[in-house]
């Protein structure tokens, strides 16, 4: 084709045809293969590894076809988390990802803004998009600032693209500013980091993670063909890029993917880069270059910190001959031609390499130099100027100018002035041995001297000085010829000073040229020079030193001044500089430097008032003064002082990047009265200011060795202070060390730091005190031998006050942090490091608790790190001990805590239970670096546990983890919490994405989880209870519950096993409940089966559910009961499925609903359409309800409509002939009755709600209350700008209910209500159902008027309502009080107002009044504010009786006042009162659960076996008790101390009680109850029963817990008599005395002290002491009280202990007979027992009887009790004693009876066989009554009035 030979012939003609060739060069500057990965051997051997696990040749196909290979998606995963990044997609080269990404990712009519220096393939991708495209300068951020502010709009997305190093030049834009700019517009920034990659970042990242932007850029493409040695490329995005470039990316999907054999050295390639050192290597290769051109001076090279360093050689033929010479002589360097470059441009590019010498790079730098023979001036001042350079410019211009003057008249024509000038300087030359050239010189009569060309070199031939043109005017010839030069204007333009000192000279040019025309002889006088002006124009001055690493000491270039009075006189120079601007070093250009006064002499250089500018923002006021080191500047840095004061001015951190380029760009430094004394490499800032926006630093601040490269830099503060924040510190300090700024200390806030610190290269000392708004640290310390990381020292201390973690750690359950710690150790090298810490925490807040004195100590050494914790919190009480060896492979860990005590609601573990603590011993043996290779055990021991549940001790147990030939198990052995086993291969980081695609397996579109493969698990689990109830009390399982099954990833099999007898969750019961599912199974999927469940509410039995998937449907058919007798039937069938979309769909199959024996069907037709459908979308925030029809005959409702989470609802109802008692499920509480026919709907957009309805309920009953009719119309008016409101009930009882009024719809202010609330006669009671368990009996009629008005999310209402027989109880306290008539509620905004109710209760009539309020939020959350005053003498307040979960019981009266306060979930009463007549509180000890209770004494027969059951409170949420009770004499306290057996303590006293109570277990009380009067039951299985009476003067003391109280000094007294004989051991005294047994009690309350006494009242004195002495044994007295508590006499020693044991074992025995002879009414009972009589031990006679009973009831009017005594052992007493009794009643209610009896005497006489009686007849009438009227009532049928 002709186009093609012309293309060709075009290129060749410029020298830019390209072709291939085949290169080698011996040393490598032209590849991309910047740190070696193409030849590195242990990436090939990871190669090989990888390949070893048959990987195909080749991909065989596109990834969307059969190309997609697992190694692909797994290399795609390692390249995304190692860039920090959602996803990574890989393609077949670089170009093909810039090509494709940039072709597609923007739409038509977006904007893509690119470099003009862009890569090719970024510009092909570009022209291939649908988007406008517009470059911008390279670089220039100016530039592309004015195309975003033209394109980036709110309609169009703009997307910038440059890259992170670019190819041709090696630099990089300003990455920081370019995405703050970004931001700024709204753009997105995509980047190509092909360049950067192994080149920069953390492990060869990247330049975009190495300034931390990662979350800042759009897309990053990373290519592997440069720095990874590989071939492909990667775009690093967000997961939904990723998705997106998969489906629309062509060069992705219509290509071969590459083949894995590529994808594998990628993947090796990648791990490498985390171990390789060969990036540190090629960063020092870089700086060496830099150094070596620096010092070559070699100009040309664009400025890179990169591996690609270009060098510019203007013209393809140039560069190639260039880089063929260097090529011949084996450097392999190519050049770069255009039109690759722009022409004029061409450059060579040279790129540096890990594996490259010094050697090879300094041979490439000297053929650079020596083949381009380019002279180069040098840049930077050395302030050398001496006498004798002044002596001899005088001289040598005198002599020069006299000569011109001489022949001046004669010789004025030019050429000739030129020629003897010429002749002169020849002379000069010859004569002084310098090189002097001028080319034209022209004197004029008036005194003009122009001169041209005039050049001086050195002594190497270099040039000193030049100045293309010279004009100045000789003011005073007589001073000329003095000696002293008058010169009128000096013009000089092009002056060029170039003052050097040569590689191995000591002095400078410039003082060799002086010295040679020094002739050694002294001067004569004082020499002049004066100027009116100088002008320099375009001017330059260098300044160098060769012998200098860094050669370059000053470079201005630009030079434009004008001084003004000029003067030298002598040795001193002085003169004024009224304008000048320069740049400085090629790059500061200096827009203005001013000084009115500079002076120069041998003891000072000053310059007054020095103003210096530049261009933005630098401008500095100063006094400046330079004194020279023995008269001379020559060693600047070392020897020059300076003595400055900055008075003010600012700086901007760009200029000081001159001096050291690593400032972060345009930050504003302010300077105040900054100070300066010492010389450049030692020198002091006493004092002054230095700010920056929030920054201030004042102090003294000392700088030693800054510019002294063999030094150490020495940085010195005293007494500093500074204040800042984070971001000032980034900004300011360098960038290096500002990116190495931890982030979290950007959480300190505003900062200030106080003290001395000093560091040197080799060290640093701190003294510092730093204080935050998140407190403060104090750092005193030192570290030495920095230089030697692996052998530096440091010690010091950190103490903190208040320093809150938590902020700085982003941690929100760390809180603040006070601590005192000490640090050594040497070496930060983990391999050999030695560390020490110990301290003490004082404080340190976690997860809400404040933890203290925790005492920490550790070491760490070789590897092995040693460590103990010792924790003496309050509610902590722990040792931790450990030690972890990181030495060997896998980490070895051995730790052990012990807890002696950890109050898990104190620490905030555990909130909702009150009472929460732990103790036990943990301990941690294992081995590994990760979780899944973790082996070892976890041991518990010890274990203990209590909570408001009870008290729990779980037996020892164990957790093991092994793993063998792969193959992972974890088991654990608790028989407490759960025994059972996992194993198999898995990972477990990934299990619930395993769980979760198990389940979702049996869906057709679920798009499972990504794992790794090849994990399976097979788990088998018995859970037990108490871990349950441990955790979760209101939650209990039954036993063997247990959960089997396993998982097949891969094989997508899923199965699983549950069964459990019972679960009970917050009083929600479930029987009998069977799990099974199988994913695989071809009959069923899954199948639910539960016998029954109680709901509270509801409840349900013979529930089963079957599922099973076909295709990709999961259909459902549940068959169960419900409602309290299972009126209910329930026959669903349903199917879940997935859409394309992942959209849920839930559709009813047909079904069957029976209520109560009412038929309802749910898709009656069974069609398979769009309705009966519930669809919820993918992000679960959009609800659509297709067309939900219910149907019984000819009723029917149909629910439709659409709900969102973001704030849009359409919902639509209709109901027709629907009646409500056939509709409502059996339901507790709740019967609804009536005939609903009507529509409703409703639409949310918004703010606004557009409500709709007609509906009408015709005999609408609520538990049984007729309500009428009722009626719901809301109807809009034609724009629907406002709803007229209209509901009320009719043709009821009364009016009850009604709401009339307007809905308003304000597009700013949203739904406004103006209704109005009408309220006659309306009824309470239906609606006690609904606050049962907190109150009951709820009744009455309330009336009135409410105004409902405002916004309907937070309406405000007013009105009175009026309250009619209203009252209720309070279920807790079984208090149930009336309400006065007319009671009023006064509706006030939010607040329901109650003024002086008066409360009566029920059982007693006493009162009591009620004020406060009751507010709501927005009528959701409702909070109590209200006071109880007593009226009258007394109120009762607690009307309870026992249960077997009572805590305490009784009747209580009050006198006084209470306070309900709190939210209805969080009631507290607070009662301060005195109890009243009436009281009698009830304190139960016994947790055990009895059969029969009359109040007071509790009848059980031996052998009942009764299950003991927890206490607990009932279940009123969050109810708290307060009481303050000033105890009267009148109120009775009863202590229970056995219900079973009816023990109790019965006393009467004073004294003063605080008690909490709530009902999460909380029972507290504290104060003293002094006793005066009471009795005490003791009672002892079935030996003692025994009332005693309690002795005044004891008391209860409680301290807390009821039943910890102590009982101080409390007596009660048994009385009785008993004839002392038997003890006394004579028969003299042988008549019965008055006997009294006391028991002393005393200790805590459920374990008494228990100290029997006998004494003997009424008795003589000798008698009392003879029986003492009887007695004085404390054992012997402790028997005989029990001998007479039981037998009621006397015990004799002799055979005592045969003769109890017989005695208890016939009690037993009788025990056991009475229930033989009794028959099951109790008509009949018969029984035996045993009676114990005196025995004398010197008589053979036994008075023991042996007692029958007999207790029948004849008739219903007649019963006979009889009982019969015969005596045992004895012979000489026959009587039979016993006792007869005939019961007759006299009238139907048996208040009324009769009675007969036959009684044996009280007195008994013995020796002889006969026994006394006495008969009776008696008449008894029993009647109950309150009081006397009553009484009266009751006898005489009189009524009470």
């Amino acid at each position: 084709m002709k186009h093609i030979t012309q293309k060709l012939a075009e290129r060749a003609a410029h020298n830019a045809l390209r072709s291939l060739q085949q290169r080698h060069f011996s040393i490598d500057f032209y590849s991309n293969d910047y740190i070696g990965f193409s030849t590195d051997t242990a990436i090939s051997r990871r190669i090989q590894a990888l390949a070893n696990t048959d990987l195909a040749h080749g991909s065989t196909g596109s990834r969307l076809l059969s190309g997609n290979l697992p190694i692909f998606a797994e290399t795609e995963r390692y390249i995304a988390d190692f860039h920090h990044a959602e996803a990574a997609l890989l393609y077949n080269s670089g170009y093909d990802a810039n090509v494709g990404f940039f072709s597609c990712i923007v739409g038509r009519g977006d904007v893509i803004l690119y470099d003009s220096y862009s890569h090719a393939s970024i510009r092909d991708g570009i022209s291939l998009s649908l988007a406008n495209a517009y470059k911008f300068k390279h670089n220039d951020l100016e530039d592309l600032e004015k195309l975003l502010k033209k394109f980036a709009t709110d309609q169009r997305t703009v997307l910038i693209a440059t890259e992170t190093v670019f190819s041709m030049d090696g630099d990089s834009p300003d990455l920081l500013r370019l995405v703050a700019l970004a931001q700024q517009y709204g753009a997105y920034l995509a980047v190509d980091e092909a360049h950067a990659i192994g080149v920069f970042g953390k492990n060869g990242s990247g330049l975009i993670q190495a300034l931390g932007l990662e979350n800042d850029i759009f897309a990053r493409i990373v290519t592997f063909g440069k720095g990874l040695g590989a071939h492909g490329a990667a775009v690093v995005a967000s997961a939904e890029v990723v998705q997106y470039l998969v489906n629309f990316s062509r060069s992705f999907i219509y290509t071969t993917a590459m083949s894995p054999h590529s994808v594998a050295t990628i993947r090796a390639g990648y791990e490498q880069l985390s171990q390789t050192e060969a990036i540190s290597q090629l960063h020092s290769h870089i700086s060496y270059f830099k150094t070596q051109i620096a010092q070559q001076q070699l100009q040309g090279f664009i400025a890179s910190d990169s591996a690609i360093q270009a060098m510019v050689v203007p013209g393809n033929e140039r560069v190639k001959a260039l880089a063929t010479q260097l090529q011949a002589q084996g450097i392999g360097v190519l050049p770069i031609l255009a039109p690759t470059v722009p022409a004029g441009e061409e450059r060579l590019r040279i790129c540096l390499h890990s594996f490259n010498t010094e050697k090879e790079i300094k041979k490439l730098v000297n053929l650079l130099t020596d083949k381009l023979f380019v002279p180069l001036p040098l840049s930077k001042k050395k302030l050398i100027t001496t006498k004798k350079l002044r002596k001899i410019l005088v001289r040598g211009l005198l002599g020069l100018l006299l000569l011109l003057l001489l022949v001046g008249g004669a010789l004025s024509l030019p050429i000739v002035q030129t020629y003897i000038a010429q002749k002169a300087v020849a002379y000069l030359n010859k004569d002084f041995d310098i090189d002097l050239n001028i080319s034209k010189i022209h004197l004029k009569i008036n005194g003009q001297v122009a001169l041209k060309e005039v050049l001086i070199r050195d002594h190497k031939q270099d040039s000193l000085i030049y100045a293309e043109r010279l004009n100045t005017s000789i003011l005073n010839f007589k001073q000329l010829i003095d000696g002293n030069l008058y010169f009128g204007d000096i013009e000089a333009e092009n002056l060029l000073f170039n003052m050097k000192t040569h590689k191995g000279d000591t002095l400078s040019n410039l003082d060799i040229f002086v010295n040679k025309f020094d002739s050694g002889e002294p001067s004569s006088g004082k020499f002049i020079m004066k100027a009116k002006s100088i002008e320099l124009v375009d001017s330059r001055c260098y300044i160098s030193d060769e012998n200098d690493a860094n050669p370059s000491l000053l470079k201005i270039d630009h030079l434009n001044a004008t001084v003004t009075d000029f003067l030298i006189r002598g040795s001193n120079i002085s003169l004024s500089l009224p304008s000048s601007n320069f740049v400085y070093n090629r790059q500061l250009k200096v827009d203005s430097m001013v000084t009115p006064y500079f002076a120069y002499t041998d003891t000072v250089m000053q310059a007054d008032k020095l103003q210096l500018k530049l261009t933005p923002d630098t401008d500095l006021y100063a006094d400046l003064k330079m004194y020279p080191h023995k008269g001379s500047y020559g060693d600047f840095v070392n020897k020059v002082v300076f003595d400055a004061q900055v008075h003010k001015g600012t700086i901007n951190s760009t200029h000081l990047n001159t001096f050291y380029n690593g400032f972060s760009p345009n930050r504003i430094i302010a300077l105040k009265e900054v100070a300066m004394k010492g010389t450049l490499n030692d020198f002091t800032l006493p004092k002054g200011e230095i700010s920056y926006q929030n920054t201030l630093i004042r102090g003294e601040l000392s700088f030693q060795n800054l510019l002294a490269d063999n030094r150490n830099i020495i940085v010195i503060g005293k007494e500093v202070y500074a204040e800042t924040i984070y971001n000032d510190l980034a900004y300011l300090m360098p960038t290096v060390l500002g990116e190495n700024i931890p982030a979290e200390l950007q959480k300190l806030g505003m900062c200030s730091l106080t003290g001395d610190f000093a560091y040197k290269t080799t060290s640093l000392l701190t003294n510092l005190q730093l204080k935050t708004a998140e407190g403060e640290a104090h750092i005193d310390g030192f570290l030495d031998d920095l230089t030697h990381t692996d052998q530096t020292t440091f010690k010091g201390t950190l103490v903190t006050d208040q320093l809150h973690l938590g902020r700085l750690l982003d941690d929100h359950s760390v809180g603040a942090l006070t601590a005192n710690l000490i640090v050594r150790g040497q070496g930060f090298d983990i391999k050999t490091m030695q560390l020490y810490a110990n301290g003490d925490i004082h404080s340190l807040g976690y997860n809400g608790y404040n933890y203290k004195h925790i005492n920490i100590n550790g070491e760490l050494k070789k590897q092995v790190f040693n460590g103990k914790i010792d924790a003496r919190d309050p509610n902590l009480t722990m040792k931790f001990s450990g030690l972890a060896d990181l030495s060997h492979a896998a980490t070895k860990f051995d730790f052990q805590a012990d807890i002696a005590i950890a109050d898990l609601h104190a620490l905030k573990f555990i909130e909702m239970d009150s009472i929460s603590q732990f103790c036990g011993k943990v301990i941690i043996d294992i081995e590994g670096n990760q979780l899944d290779d973790i082996v070892g055990k976890i041991a518990f021991k010890n274990t203990h546990y209590i909570n408001s549940a009870g008290d729990f001790n779980f037996k020892d147990f164990e957790v093991h983890s092994t793993l063998t030939n792969g193959i992972k198990e974890i088991s654990i052995n608790s028989p407490d919490i759960v025994s059972g086993n996992l194993k198999g291969n898995f990972r477990l980081a990934e299990m619930k994405k395993m769980m979760q695609n198990a389940v979702g397996s049996m869906y057709a579109h679920y798009k499972p989880y990504k794992i790794e493969p090849n994990q399976y698990v097979d788990f088998h689990f018995n859970i037990y209870n108490k871990i349950v109830e441990v955790f979760v009390p209101k939650v209990k399982i039954g036993s063997n519950t247990f959960i089997n099954g396993n998982i097949d990833a891969d094989n997508t099999n899923f199965k699983l096993q549950m069964k459990s007898p019972s679960i009970n969750a917050y009083d929600n019961q479930i029987d009998s409940l069977s799990l099974e599912i199988d994913n695989k199974n071809p009959l069923y999927n899954t199948f639910l089966e539960v016998k029954k469940a109680n709901f509270g509410v509801y409840a349900i039995q013979d529930f089963n559910l079957i599922n099973t998937t076909v295709k990709d449907t999961l259909f459902f058919r549940t068959e169960f009961k419900g409602g309290e007798s299972g009126k209910d039937n329930y026959e669903l069938n349903f199917f879940h499925t997935l859409n394309q979309k992942q959209e849920s769909i839930i559709g009813i199959k047909k079904s069957l609903v029976n209520f109560k024996g009412n038929a309802w069907y749910i898709n009656r037709e069974n069609e398979m359409n769009e309705y009966n459908k519930l669809v919820l979308n993918r992000t679960a925030d959009s609800l659509r309800i297709s067309n939900f029809k219910m149907a019984h005959q000819n009723q029917y409702m149909n629910l439709s409509g659409l709900v969102t989470t973001n704030d849009y609802k359409n919902l639509h109802l209709v109901a027709h002939n629907v009646a409500l008692d056939k509709v409502m499920p059996e339901m507790k509480g709740l019967d609804l009755t009536g005939t609903l026919n009507g529509n409703i709907s409703l639409t949310q957009k918004g703010k606004l709600y557009y409500p709709s309805a007609d509906l009408f309920v015709q005999y609408f009953k609520l538990n049984g209350y007729d309500y009428g009719d009722l009626e719901v119309n809301i109807f809009g008016n034609n724009d629907l700008s406002s709803f007229d409101v209209n509901a009320f009930f009719s043709n009821g009882r009364s009016l009850g209910f009604a709401t009339r009024g307007k809905i308003n719809l304000d597009s700013k202010k949203g739904t406004l209500l103006d209704l109005k609330a009408y309220f006659q006669d309306f009824a309470l009671s239906p609606f006690n159902p609904f606050v049962e368990g907190i109150f009951y009996d709820l009744r009455g009629k309330m009336s009135g008027l409410v105004n409902i008005k405002g916004s309907i999310t937070d309406p405000l209402m007013d009105g009175t309502l009026t309250l009619e027989e209203a009252g209720a109880g309070i279920s807790y306290l079984n208090l149930n009080a009336d309400i006065n008539d007319g009671a009023k509620i006064k509706v006030n905004n939010k607040t329901f107002d109650i003024d002086n109710w008066r409360l009566t209760d029920t059982a007693y009539n006493t009162q009591a009044t009620l004020n406060g309020s009751i507010r709501h939020n927005r009528l959701l959350d409702w909070f109590l504010d209200l006071k109880l005053q007593t009226l009258g003498k007394r109120f009762m307040v607690l009307n309870t009786q026992y249960t077997d979960d009572a805590l305490f019981y009784g009747t209580a009266f009050m006198n006084g006042a209470a306070t309900i306060k709190g939210a209805l979930d969080e009631i507290a009463i607070n009662v301060n009162a005195k109890t009243e007549e009436g009281t009698s509180f009830k304190i139960p000890l016994s947790d055990t659960e009895s059969v029969g209770d009359d109040s007071f004494i509790t009848f059980v027969e031996k052998g009942d076996k009764k299950v003991k059951v927890q206490r607990d409170l009932e279940s009123i949420k969050g109810l708290e008790l307060n009481f303050e009770l000033d105890v009267q004499p009148t109120a009775e306290v009863e202590i229970v101390m056995d219900k079973k057996t009816g023990s109790n303590l019965v006393g009467r006293g004073a004294g003063t009680l605080l008690i909490e109570i709530n009902t999460n277990g909380k029972f507290n009380m504290w104060g003293d109850f002094i006793t005066y009067s009471g009795f005490y039951n003791f009672k002892y299985e079935n030996i003692i029963d025994k009332r005693f009476t309690v002795l005044p003067g004891g008391s209860i003391s409680w301290s807390g817990d009821p039943l910890m109280a102590t009982l101080r000094d409390l007596k009660a007294a048994y009385n009785l008599t008993a004839n002392p004989s038997t003890l006394l051991e004579s028969t003299q005294y042988n008549r019965k005395i008055n006997t009294q047994v006391v028991i002393k009690l005393g200790g805590e309350l459920m374990h008494p002290e228990t100290v029997f006494d006998i004494t003997f009242p009424d008795s003589s004195p000798s008698l009392v002491s003879e029986l003492n002495y009887k007695l004085e044994d404390q054992d012997r007295k402790q028997l005989q009280a029990f001998s007479l508590l039981a037998q009621g006499s006397f015990m004799s020693e002799k055979n005592t202990d045969n003769r109890l044991v017989a005695y208890n074992l016939f009690e037993t025995a009788a025990g056991l007979f009475n229930q033989l002879l009794s028959d099951e009414d109790n008509k009949l009972n018969l029984g035996v027992s045993y009676e114990a009589g005196i025995n004398d031990s010197s008589s053979d006679i036994n008075s023991d009887r042996l007692g029958f009973t007999v207790s029948t009831q004849i008739t219903d009017w007649a019963s006979v009790n009889a009982k019969v005594g015969i005596p045992v052992g004895g012979v000489s007493r026959t009587a039979v004693a016993g006792n007869v009794e005939v019961l007759f009643r006299l009238n139907p209610d048996g208040s009324l009876t009769a009675k007969i009896f036959n009684r044996e005497n009280e007195w008994q006489q013995y020796m002889l066989d006969r026994i006394g009686y006495a008969q009776g007849v008696g008449l008894t009438y029993t009647v109950d009554f309150n009081t006397f009227k009553g009484l009266m009532y009751k006898i005489f049928g009189t009524k009470k009035k």
